[in-house]
């Protein structure tokens, strides 16, 4: 009320105090109008995004349990292997003790392994390895003989190492997951799989039995970055948490089934026991706030994976929603200026108010400057929606294989990037490993019935690569299968948008091709290699890599349609023109730091040299003396100038005109200097997003120039000479932040 008190117009004010107050009042309402406007946006923008969210969260969820999936598999194999020796496992210790130890030894994840021996003559021996619990010696392993009798049917379930079903459940159907059980020394959850094995030559059979904990078996799951929006769990086909956040909950006895607890819970541990996944609505336990649940069934246990998603942690960065925001932020700086103008009084003229909102206007500048290089910084770019990309399977077989009339054979491929070095500025050198599955090297991908065609060759072509060379590094056989191994290197181009730079993004694209070209073949992702292929996981890329100038944000797999357009001279073509080119994409942001160093600290210092060239504008004879290097006496009234003469010499306007155009000259030709540094290491981009800012303060340093000239003249009426300069000096800040933003809001949204 007090803001609106100080614009109340006076009776007998002059009439542009009237028409200013007036035109503040519609200034506010039309700011307050677009902020309701551009908040509405922002949320419904919000909201769509939330959904693409919820989805990826689904995805996550069946990503991490096929991983799971597939480590529970070939530790279930590993196992299995062992027991399946066909030298059998002696009964005696120090030879047992051996081979336990060396089992336990080759594989880390195995937190112990033991035989329970058939008894004879009722007398029980169930000897086992165990790593020790010291945290400086991984590979230590203790011996020891289990004292529970495994063969008693239990009465009720038991847990832990006095569970007779270690021995019963593998004895009666050949091989089983024992009930999983938190152990207290290690501090995780242990899982057991055993497996029944016979006697070799009159010795005893019994059961092979090794120990995973969950904490491995989540290692390498895309986990602990979902930690920022939400947490994942594991639960058992008996409702027992295995992995959860509270420890309590991992610890303690509770079921989900048990009477009090979540109905929700206890729904998803009944879907998953029926092989059904999903998402639903859940009020999270931990944090009170509403969530995502995304449930997922692991295969070879019947466990339940589930990653929480807490929806009030769920940052939404979609393009529709930055857009909005930065115009909703445009609207709120205009009403925090509203506010400032009237509490300081600027409107009426006031000398300290036209400072203050000068000051604070560039401040809000400012911010939203810096607001928005934060939000392009850390909100990673959309991919191509022309491209089909692939994370599971069940992309790839829903999405590839009915986008294309094309019934191909499929080459398994993979790829480890292993560096990345520029040579130009768009040109990169990319060294690795690729490799290459046949499932049937019998298998010759005939085209059209025809039965002659030699049989496929092992091998790759890069196209649009340039310089490419392969070194054969393994050759795998087993039965028809076969897989092939090579070293690569090869100098691409990369994907850039100047326009944007420094905060511009690159994307390395290597596009794999069989070397057969024309042939019904398609390369495919080889999934199983990968813990999972999630792309904020960076999947494909060498753990550790360091590109200089540049951090990498995701790799992926995708898709791209290529239409030749010909038949490239083939007898018998493939069916369409139009056929899937597998690429593996890594995309990269530029460090902006040191571009930001070398240009725009340069920039403001200049900025703020020009203000102070400004500011010596005055027709004050003193001042003007004093800054062309002149010396006033204290005791006369005239001066002396630099050659020693008195009086006379040119007037004070020529001579504060020359020190501005002496002044903006020097900054001048520093500036084209540091921009023509700049368009030396760009000479074929257009015009690049710093650039703007050499403009603007090309325009300053013109403007600066012409107001000095104009002052001199005596020409510019009020504007210039109001308060000695006052005005173009109160608007230099908001202009040159001003433009600033308005650039940036335009290059980016």
């Amino acid at each position: 009320m007090l803001i609106l008190e100080r614009l109340r117009p006076q009776r007998y004010a002059p009439r542009w105090h009237t028409i200013t107050v007036y035109g503040l009042y519609l200034f506010a309402a039309i700011a307050a109008g677009l902020l309701i406007v551009f908040v509405l946006q922002w949320r419904a923008a919000v909201g769509d995004g939330k959904s693409l969210e919820r989805a990826s969260a689904q995805l996550r969820a069946l990503s991490a349990a096929r991983a799971m999936s597939t480590q529970l598999t070939e530790f279930a194999v590993l196992v299995t292997e062992a027991a399946s020796d066909p030298a059998g496992f002696p009964d005696s210790g120090e030879e047992l003790e051996k081979r336990l130890s060396l089992f336990v030894g080759r594989n880390v994840s195995v937190k112990r392994a033991g035989v329970l021996f058939e008894p004879v003559g009722g007398a029980l021996f169930a000897p086992f390895v165990t790593r020790r619990f010291d945290p400086l010696d991984q590979l230590a392993r203790d011996f020891g003989l289990e004292t529970f009798d495994y063969t008693a049917t239990p009465d009720a379930p038991v847990t832990g190492l006095d569970n007779p079903d270690r021995y019963l459940l593998p004895r009666a159907n050949g091989s089983a997951w024992g009930r999983p059980y938190y152990d207290a020394d290690f501090k995780t959850t242990i899982v057991e799989f055993g497996v029944a094995f016979a006697g070799v030559a009159g010795g005893r059979s019994g059961v092979f039995y090794a120990h995973i904990s969950t904490e491995a078996l989540t290692a390498n799951l895309s986990w602990n970055g979902f930690r920022e929006t939400g947490y994942g769990f594991l639960l058992s086909s008996e409702g027992v948490f295995l992995e959860h956040p509270s420890l309590t909950r991992v610890v303690g006895a509770d079921t989900v089934f048990d009477e009090g607890e979540d109905v929700i819970l206890r729904q998803i541990a009944e879907d998953v026991s029926q092989g059904i996944s999903g998402i639903v609505n859940y009020v999270d336990e931990i944090s009170g706030g509403g969530s995502w649940i995304a449930y997922e069934s692991i295969e070879p246990t019947g466990w339940a994976l589930g990653y929480v998603v807490l929806k009030d942690q769920v940052v939404v960065r979609t393009a529709d929603s930055l857009r909005a925001l930065m115009r909703a932020a445009a609207a709120i700086i205009a009403l925090v200026f509203f506010v400032i103008v009237v509490a300081s009084r600027a409107y009426a003229g006031s000398l300290g108010g036209l400072w203050v909102a000068s000051l604070s206007l560039s401040a809000l500048f400012i911010a939203g400057l810096g607001l928005t290089w934060y939000l392009e910084k850390d909100t990673p770019e959309e991919r191509a929606p022309s491209r089909l990309n692939i994370e599971t399977v069940s992309t790839f077989e829903n999405s590839v294989l009915d986008e294309f009339d094309f019934e191909p054979t499929a080459l398994a491929v993979g790829v480890i990037v292993e560096t990345v070095t520029f040579l130009t500025v768009d040109t990169v050198v990319v060294t690795g490993r690729v490799w290459q599955g046949f499932e049937n090297l019998n298998d010759s991908a005939r085209i059209r019935g025809i039965e002659t065609l030699p049989l496929l060759k092992p091998g790759f072509i890069f196209p649009r690569a340039r310089n490419v060379t392969f070194t054969r590094l393994y050759e795998r056989r087993q039965g028809v299968a076969a897989q092939y191994g090579w070293t690569f290197e090869a100098v691409l181009t990369a994907e850039f948008d100047f326009g944007k730079y420094p905060f511009d993004r690159a994307t390395i694209s290597l596009p794999m091709e069989h070397i057969d070209f024309g042939r019904a073949v398609i390369s495919v992702p080889d999934l199983d290699s990968y813990d999972n292929l999630l792309a904020d996981d960076l999947p494909g890329l060498r753990q550790g890599l360091t590109i200089v100038g540049w951090n990498p944000e995701v790799t992926f797999f995708d898709y791209n349609p290529v239409n030749l357009k010909n038949d490239i001279g083939l007898i018998e073509p493939i069916g369409t023109r139009t056929q899937p080119e597998l690429s593996y994409n890594l995309q990269m942001s530029r460090q902006t730091i040191g571009p930001l160093i070398s240009n725009a600290l340069p920039l403001t210092i200049v900025t703020a040299l020009l203000f102070a060239v400004m500011m010596i504008t005055t027709k004050m004879d003193e001042w003007v003396l004093a800054f062309a290097g002149n010396v006033r006496r204290a005791d006369q009234s005239i001066v002396r100038t630099a050659d020693g003469t008195e009086g006379g010499g040119p007037s004070y306007a020529l001579i504060a005109t020359s020190i501005v155009v002496a002044y903006s000259g020097a900054l001048l030709f520093a500036v084209i200097l540091a921009h023509a540094r700049l368009r030396g290491q760009f000479p074929d981009a257009g015009v690049l997003y710093l650039e703007f800012y050499y403009f603007i303060v090309y325009v300053a340093i013109f403007t600066v120039t012409v107001n000095a000239l104009v002052f001199a003249a005596h020409r510019g009426g009020g504007l210039v000479h109001f308060r000695e300069n006052l005005l173009p000096r109160v608007m230099f800040w908001p202009l040159i932040t001003g433009y600033g933003f308005i650039i940036t809001f335009l290059t980016f949204y």
